[in-house]
């Protein structure tokens, strides 16, 4: 009777927007009492099934985000929201994968994952149809109000000839975005910003002045921090 109770909570999730958060601090007891139901059912999860993620790559040159270690996130997967995974996500690939043993990695179905953090950093999937010029399922959410900012963060494999030898790299690019009226805007500087968000073009082209704000060497700052004052503006 007691699993039986915790897994009517593990299936409680949030149904909102985007936007919202998980859950919130005051929710403490509540994810304890998740983690205690997946420690009980342990590989059973279903986190642990389907598809066997195979790729070949070096430690030192690796398609994951960041780095190539496993690191503990959250993820809703299947409506069933998990406090605790250890995740990678594959930028190459776009591919968010998982292990309970550290031995057999498994391949999560994009299609039922909801969102994940990893990282520190949020990610959620985005209609594909508001994307036609860009193939990634799943986006940074790094601001979120009526005015997003999103992050696509891809990787491409790329073989490298050095004298007699063949190396691969993976170099990454970042694609930023604008969420706004449900349209989703391709931006890469102050130009293109101030175009989306033209109902305050005035005031951010002064806070942009006022404040030196530069975008060479830092265009996801730069783009971040207008997109919050645009937020902040009555």
């Amino acid at each position: 009777m007691g699993i039986g109770l915790m897994l009517v909570l593990v299936i409680r999730i949030p149904t909102s927007a985007q936007c919202d958060s998980h859950l919130k601090d005051d929710s403490y007891a509540f994810l304890q009492v998740v983690e205690t139901y997946f420690d009980l059912i342990g590989e059973s999860s279903p986190l642990y099934r389907g598809v066997i993620y195979s790729d070949r790559y070096r430690a030192d040159k690796h398609p994951f985000l960041e780095e190539n270690e496993w690191t503990l996130g959250t993820i809703t997967y299947d409506g069933v929201y998990y406090p605790s995974v250890y995740l990678k996500y594959d930028l190459v690939n776009q591919l968010v994968i998982t292990t309970y043993d550290f031995n057999t990695v498994y391949q999560l179905e994009s299609e039922k994952i909801k969102q994940f953090e990893l990282r520190g950093l949020t990610f959620t999937k985005m209609d594909p149809m508001k994307t036609p010029d860009n193939k990634n399922v799943f986006y940074e959410l790094v601001h979120c109000n009526r005015a997003s900012f999103l992050v696509s963060r891809r990787k491409s494999l790329k073989e490298v000839k050095d004298y007699q030898s063949l190396s691969t790299e993976y170099p990454e690019e970042d694609r930023y975005y604008i969420l706004k009226d449900d349209v989703l805007h391709k931006v890469g500087g102050k130009r293109s910003v101030l175009t989306v968000l033209e109902d305050r073009k005035k005031e951010l082209k002064s806070y942009v002045a006022k404040n030196n704000l530069l975008f060479s060497g830092n265009t996801k700052g730069a783009i971040h921090r207008m997109v919050s004052y645009y937020n902040s503006l009555p």
